[in-house]
């Protein structure tokens, strides 16, 4: 099999978690047998699994089902993701969940970063398959290091014993919590 990894505007979202998801999405299917392509200009596929939400995603979907090939959107994002991001999200969130609705209603399938992320997709009242899959991390960048560590607590003034907690990613209510314990 042979996929298409579709990233729009791949510079601009490069630093996000979007953006990152593309070189974890290369390097988990390299231990696979599936063959993945980057190549939007490229026919030569048998899925298209897009991850982005622009005008160009769209044309993607729209020529891919055009070439009768499957597509699996990931749906990165919500609108109770996006509601409270930003000043004037609200008034734009009603919008974007008919946006987000719309494109991902277009998928063959769709994958999800969280259990909950699937939740809010089934009750938008999208019927295929949704499976959540995490968009995972590289463990070796998350490796305990006592230099580090003990870096960390220099900087920002912090004794031995003090508990931090962290958080991983944008600072969004549905995201996890790490409580550093050490």
């Amino acid at each position: 099999m042979k996929v298409l990894l579709y990233f729009e505007n791949q510079k601009m979202i490069a630093k996000s978690g979007i953006g990152r998801a593309l070189s974890l999405q290369k390097k988990s299917l390299s231990y696979t047998d599936v063959v993945v392509t980057t190549d939007d200009k490229s026919t030569d596929y048998d899925v298209l699994h897009i991850n982005t939400y622009g005008i160009k995603s769209h044309r993607m979907v729209k020529k891919a089902h055009q070439l009768g090939k499957k597509v699996v959107y990931h749906g990165h994002s919500t609108y109770e993701d996006f509601r409270n991001s930003f000043t004037g999200s609200n008034l734009l969130a009603p919008w974007y969940r008919r946006y987000l609705i719309s494109l991902y209603g277009k998928a063959d399938g769709l994958i999800t970063p969280t259990p909950y992320s699937k939740t809010l997709l089934q009750n938008y009242g999208l019927t295929q398959p949704i499976t959540a899959i995490s968009n995972g991390v590289e463990l070796a960048k998350y490796q305990y290091d006592t230099h580090k560590v003990r870096a960390f607590r220099e900087y920002f003034q912090l004794g031995d014993k003090q508990k931090v907690i962290m958080s991983v990613g944008l600072f969004l209510n549905e995201k996890a919590f790490l409580i550093l314990l050490n």
